[in-house]
């Protein structure tokens, strides 16, 4: 076993102690104990951070609620609404800058965990699909404005982009009334999204073309 996986095991049998023992996932901020490090380390299981497929179905079998934030509802038709009323008021996705909008960080987690759910239920992803069709945080209807803003931020920079990089200064000019501010306008967070996701076999090689290697880490 990889010294790495050996860690990974260690870590969910300490997870899997402290939710016997407590009754709830650990916080991600507390001073008591071990919490901080195993509650930063939950807390990055529901971002995705070093999750395979098999990672997530141990995850299941033996944490069930694991990806639920301490505190916080893990309900489905709850938090769809609670989305639908972030974005009919905000006109975007919630993020970790909507500090002023009440469980706008919590709503933004439970969002990401939907996205790197490796067996979100069929009727779940409908739901999202057709209530918000860019809930995974990319809007496949500018794919080809979003691969030229990948090609151009590659071809200056000699490399693709990290998965916290912004890339502003390479967008092609908007089409119809798209924003600035639209998530999909940071290139980095854009191609993270577009590595976890189906892609059509044209889609893939826009981007190969674009951008040889973009779907490695």
């Amino acid at each position: 076993m990889h010294v790495a996986d050996h860690q990974w095991l260690l870590k969910l049998d300490r997870f899997e102690s402290f939710v016997a023992e407590h009754g709830q996932n650990p916080k991600q901020r507390d001073s008591d104990g071990q919490r901080p490090h195993l509650g930063s380390w939950v807390h990055g299981l529901r971002q995705g951070h070093s999750l395979s497929p098999e990672r997530v179905q141990l995850l299941n079998e033996r944490i069930p609620e694991w990806g639920a934030s301490s505190g916080w509802p893990d309900d489905f038709e709850g938090n769809l609404r609670r989305l639908l009323a972030f974005i009919d008021e905000r006109g975007h996705l919630p993020g970790c800058t909507d500090t002023d909008w009440e469980d706008a960080i919590h709503l933004g987690a439970w969002l990401a965990r939907q996205r790197i759910h490796a067996n979100l239920a069929h009727d779940r992803e409908r739901a999202l699909n057709e209530a918000v069709p860019s809930w995974r945080g990319i809007d496949l209807n500018f794919f080809d404005e979003d691969v030229e803003c990948l090609a151009k931020f590659t071809a200056e920079m000699g490399r693709t982009p990290t998965a916290f990089e912004h890339g502003e200064q390479f967008r092609p000019v908007f089409g119809s009334g798209r924003s600035r501010s639209d998530r999909t306008s940071h290139i980095g967070p854009w191609l993270s999204q577009i590595r976890r996701i189906q892609l059509t076999a044209e889609q893939r090689a826009k981007l190969d073309r674009a951008a040889p290697g973009w779907g490695l880490t």
